[in-house]
């Protein structure tokens, strides 16, 4: 069994900055939260590449058999990607 590390991006990095001002400006929770789990992020992380975990759906709903979102979680989550790829462009 190959053992996954623990990864964690840094709080001031670029891309949790403009995700946290994108959310706010949404009225939407900004706070950034360690996430407990193991993801795809470590191995992104370990190429040295920022990124980060988020999502609109609830947690607890994840990986179930009957795991879905919402159409309104798809909008929100539609409007916060569109928001972030225009901030990230404009630099």
């Amino acid at each position: 069994i190959n053992r996954i590390e623990a990864c964690e991006t840094p709080v001031n990095s670029r891309v949790v900055q403009v995700t946290q001002s994108v959310l706010k400006d949404l009225k939407m929770d900004n706070k950034a939260y360690g996430f407990p789990a193991t993801t795809e992020l470590s191995e992104i992380r370990a190429h040295g590449i920022e990124g980060i975990i988020f999502g609109t759906a609830r947690l607890e709903q994840a990986h179930k058999a009957d795991e879905n979102i919402t159409f309104k979680e798809l909008r929100e989550g539609s409007r916060i990607l569109s928001e972030l790829l225009e901030r990230w462009d404009g630099k």
